[in-house]
């Protein structure tokens, strides 16, 4: 292989070739490639960050969600609690009237009865008397009847 001045120049000029396309090309896809390469890295340590908000975002509404379950099976609890208080607090009410009521009317029908009863009552009494008073005005007739009968027979 021979050197010579053509070989030279051949070489001098592609290497300033390379130094004019490297300010010309070479830097500004450079410049092009890394701000690319930036902007996607921080694209993605931007969606690293939001992936982990998400998540924390995420496990959080299903705490509040867990917690509001429980808070409303707690509420439900309580008002079923309540409504069974409120409906045996009804139905003792409700039977103390109906006992209450019962008694009231068993306290009138007694006086009730006692007033029939102690009119009745008089009436019998007196009318017994009265019964007691013919039998016994009968029974002295019949005995004088049978006294008599009982003369009659023995004399005669």
């Amino acid at each position: 292989m021979e050197f010579n001045a053509t070989f030279i120049v051949a070489f001098i000029s592609f290497v300033i070739f390379i130094i004019i396309m490297n300010f010309i090309l070479y830097q500004p896809i450079y410049k092009i490639v890394s701000k690319r390469k930036q902007m996607i890295d921080d694209n993605y340590e931007i969606a690293k960050t939001n992936s982990s908000k998400s998540k924390v975002l995420l496990s959080k509404r299903e705490d509040k969600l867990i917690e509001a379950k429980a808070s409303s099976r707690q509420k439900y609890s309580k008002a079923f609690e309540d409504a069974n208080s409120i409906r045996n607090e009804k139905i003792t009410e409700a039977k103390k009237e109906a006992r209450n009521s019962l008694e009231e009317n068993k306290t009138k029908a007694q006086e009730e009865t006692n007033q029939v009863i102690e009119p009745l009552r008089n009436e019998v009494i007196n009318l017994a008397q009265l019964i007691s008073d013919k039998i016994l005005k009968n029974h002295e007739e019949m005995e004088n009847i049978d006294n008599q009968y009982i003369e009659n027979l023995i004399q005669g």
